[in-house]
């Protein structure tokens, strides 16, 4: 028996019987056969458009993910949409940003590349404590440089040498009365400070402070206490870029200033100028003006100051340096952190960060470092209680005029330069082709009464810029869960308030403007390798024992006058007053050791620089302290073969001329010292003959041309 012919059928329907005869329900599947392949079509249609619309992002649009901004999320968002650019306030799932704004620090182990706007370890390095030790390590090498930061003690650790002092001075000068503020160790918005007389009046507490000698003879306007706020922006660190803000924030007290007494000891309105503090006094100004208020723009206490006969650009040069050389002496320390979060042989993120330096003019205009902020605040509005337990945020157009600038400008900054010129070659094609079409239109209506004489130039023009404008409206996505982009095209930096439409807020300080002139107050960003070098442990912050012998071996110190035995005993005693020093990152330590088994007797990098100046003076005893340190470093890097592959080549380099030439002077006037010198000094001799041999090539050089 002959089968049937077998026919396409719809997958949806039924399988009819097999039969010779056609019916009417063959007829009915037909039409719906060709419903159902509308259908089809639509809905592939639809999908395609779908996932065209919620995925696609083209390559030269820059990517912002805003998910940790927290309360900087609505400036950032401002500037994000007058560039252009695209946001993800959710995050981005399905690939990496070009840019993260983090709200507190760098930690987020999903980053893998991009630029995130906080290095790792800046909170740290920026708290009181830390600060207060980097300083005094550089005011121990550099003290003519680094006059700007004022005598700290950390307490409760050093609470007995501060009495000392303090008894000392009050011998010495009966009839002067020096007044203290403390500070907590990691307070932010003036919570936990006061100011004391006397150092019984110190209240011990479970946490750490530091008391520093309190400026009672501050500068005033209109006889208020004001402080600075500037910005400083680190654009990356290797190689390093400083980046500063012209325009900052002047914020005053709401009480009239008056010298310290034991009666107004207690007025925080009086002699802290946190704006936390400030805004809940009732004499507090908020104002448009930029020239009035409680808070006001750098540029108008600069055009006060002028008015008064005082020379603003001399004081703005001062506070130049004082943000520079701040940056020197936390790059050291600051680039163990970086390396140790992210190794070399790791992939990660870069890096970026904002700081805020709270800088205070005494009476004679000399600026004085207050603090580090790693995070300053970046809100463009303020609260105002309108009715009992209500409040309501007002805009601030001092703080975005202030603050704006500086966010725009240093997203420019870090973003990708290829995306940027990509971008600026599409708006300029956008241009030319709204220019054509405007053009165009009078041509095309003429065309019904005359038509032209070549009609063909016209559609050359409208064929070239064919597609363009169906690609821009691709790039433009409404989808909050996908990110959110601005229609408006690139700006050209039109700020409101005292900057005219091309003028800059940023300018770029080192290696701009200082490039050169204070390289020598780098040199120990070198030990910063020397320390990742002998480590031992990847991944860490503080060398043990071990590591700590290994450095000793490897740099061949233990040789005339320095032994193992030496060098042991060295590491017990800085480890314990490190550890004296330091307990709170002390205990942080130990916690991390009892968890991955590392040795608990750990020196932290300061500990490390400590144990290099203590060498270096047993090893360059006829050297200054500078000149020995430097000496130390170069042999160090010598014998760890850094010249030849290991070491940068951006770091700035002493080199020993000077020390050589003070050698030879005191071998003239003191034989008997030189001699014993030159039995400790190793690195001396590798000079002269690196020398030696530089001068030998020249000479082959010379004579082969």
């Amino acid at each position: 028996m002959s089968s049937p012919i077998s026919k396409r059928l719809d997958p949806l329907e039924e399988v009819p019987k097999k039969t010779k005869k056609k019916d009417a329900s063959q007829k009915e599947s037909k039409e719906q056969r060709q419903l159902r392949h509308r259908k089809e079509n639509m809905q592939r249609y639809t999908r395609k458009a779908a996932v065209k619309k919620k995925v696609f992002t083209p390559k030269h649009v820059i990517t912002v993910d805003t998910s940790k901004a927290k309360y900087n999320q609505d400036i950032v968002r401002l500037c994000v949409k007058e560039l252009g650019w695209k946001e993800y306030p959710y995050g981005k799932k399905d690939g990496s940003c070009d840019i993260y704004w983090h709200c507190n620090g760098f930690n987020d182990t999903d980053v893998i590349s991009g630029r995130v706007n906080k290095f790792p370890g800046m909170d740290e390095l920026s708290k009181k404590i830390e600060l207060t030790r980097a300083m005094e390590t550089m005011q121990f090498l550099f003290p003519d440089d680094y006059t700007f930061y004022p005598r700290t003690w950390l307490l409760p650790q050093q609470l007995t040498e501060f009495a000392a002092e303090v008894n000392l001075k009050r011998r010495r000068h009966p009839k002067l009365k020096t007044t203290y503020i403390v500070k907590p160790d990691g307070g932010s918005q003036g919570d936990g400070i006061y100011l004391i007389r006397d150092p019984n009046d110190y209240m011990l507490t479970h946490k750490s402070h530091v008391v520093q000698e309190y400026i009672d003879r501050p500068f005033l306007l209109e006889k208020y206490k004001f402080d600075l706020r500037i910005y400083v922006m680190l654009l990356s660190l290797e190689p390093l870029e400083i980046y500063i803000s012209k325009e900052g924030m002047a914020r005053f007290c709401t009480v009239p200033y008056e010298a310290p007494k034991v009666k107004n000891l207690h007025e925080a309105y009086m002699h802290l100028t946190n704006y936390s503090l400030n805004k809940h006094s009732t004499t507090y100004v908020h104002t448009e003006n930029q020239h009035d208020g409680s808070k006001r723009t750098l540029s108008s206490v600069w055009s006060k100051l002028d008015s008064m006969g005082h020379d603003s650009d001399q004081i703005w040069k001062e506070i130049e340096l004082v943000a520079l050389k701040t940056v020197f002496a936390l790059a050291p320390e600051l680039r163990v952190e970086y390396k140790a979060e992210i190794p070399e042989e790791k992939s990660g993120p870069g890096c970026f960060q904002i700081l805020g330096l709270d800088i205070l003019l005494t009476e004679d205009l000399q600026p004085i470092l207050l603090e580090v902020n790693s995070s300053p605040s970046l809100r463009t509005d303020y609260e105002k209680e309108v009715a009992p337990g209500v409040v309501e945020y007002i805009h601030s157009p001092v703080d975005l005029d202030i603050k704006k600038p500086v966010i725009m400008e240093t997203l420019l900054l870090v973003a990708p330069k290829k995306k940027l010129q990509m971008k600026q070659r599409r708006s300029n094609r956008s241009s030319k082709k709204k220019q054509v079409d405007s053009l165009c239109v009078p041509v095309q209506d003429s065309i019904s009464q005359s038509p032209p004489v070549t009609p063909l130039s016209c559609r050359y023009l409208q064929r070239d810029y064919t597609g363009y404008e169906e690609e821009d409206e691709e790039d433009h996505h409404s989808d909050p869960s996908s990110g959110t982009e601005s229609d408006s095209p690139t700006p050209s930096h039109s700020y409101p308030g005292v900057h005219s439409p091309d003028e800059k807020v940023l300018y770029q300080l080192y290696p701009g403007r200082y490039s050169g002139v204070y390289d020598d107050l780098r040199v120990l960003e070198r030990t910063a390798d020397i320390f990742l070098k002998c480590l031992g442990v990847r991944s860490s912050l503080r060398m043990g024992p071990t590591g700590f012998r290994m450095f000793t071996r490897k740099c061949r110190l233990t040789t005339n006058g320095l032994s193992n035995a030496a060098v042991d005993i060295m590491f017990i005693e800085l480890h314990r007053k490190w550890e004296f020093l330091n307990p709170d990152r002390t205990t942080e330590a130990k916690k991390l050791a009892q968890l991955d088994f590392r040795p608990r007797e750990c020196l932290c990098f300061q500990g490390f620089l400590e144990a290099v100046f203590t060498i270096a003076k047993r090893k360059f005893r006829g050297l200054s302290r500078l000149d020995g340190v430097a000496a130390l470093i170069d042999y160090c890097e010598a014998n760890l073969n850094f010249g030849r592959h290991a070491r940068p080549t951006y770091l700035p380099k002493v080199m020993m001329a000077e020390a050589e030439d003070r050698l030879q002077q005191m071998s003239i006037s003191k034989p008997s010292k030189y001699t014993r010198l030159t039995q400790s000094d190793h690195f001396i001799e590798f000079i002269r003959q690196r020398n030696k041999k530089k001068a030998e090539q020249e000479d082959n050089l010379k004579s082969d041309g």
